[in-house]
C-alpha cells in the first residue's frame, strides 16, 4: 500500500510540450522526495500528454490526469484537487521552472507559520 504523501506538486498543462519537460524535471529533481506530482493534460492537441506520459513512465510519484476536452486553468486544477493525497497542494505551471530546494524552503515556511497553510 502506497502511503499518503506531505506534498502533493499540480501541473496543469495545456499544448505545453515544448516546456514541459523542463518544469516536470524541475519537480522530480527537488531535494524533498516526499510528494505526489498530479499533472493535468488538459485536452491538449499537441504532444504534452505523450511528454508527460514519459515521464510518468519513469517515476511512480507521477499521476497523470487527461481531460478529453479542455476544462480552462480552472477546471484542470479542480480535477487536480480532487484527487490530490497530500497534506499541502503545490502549483507549479507547465512554463514555470523552480530551484531544486522550493519544495524543502516552502515545507520550512510552512511549518514556521502553520496558520498560513
Amino acid at each position: 500500500m502506497k502511503r499518503q504523501p506531505r506534498y502533493t506538486v499540480v501541473t496543469c498543462v495545456y499544448n505545453g510540450e515544448q516546456l514541459l519537460g523542463q518544469a516536470i524535471e524541475c519537480i522530480l529533481n527537488q531535494s524533498c522526495a516526499d510528494f505526489e506530482y498530479l499533472i493535468v493534460d488538459d485536452g491538449s492537441q499537441d504532444n504534452s500528454y505523450a511528454v508527460a506520459a514519459a515521464y510518468a513512465a519513469q517515476d511512480d510519484r507521477i499521476v497523470l490526469l487527461r481531460n478529453e476536452r479542455n476544462l480552462g486553468h480552472g477546471g484542470a486544477l479542480n480535477r487536480a484537487f480532487a484527487v490530490a493525497q497530500g497534506d499541502l497542494v503545490m502549483v507549479l505551471d507547465h512554463d514555470d521552472l523552480s530551484p531544486p530546494h522550493r519544495l524543502e524552503l516552502q515545507s520550512t515556511l510552512l511549518n514556521a507559520h502553520p496558520k498560513s497553510a
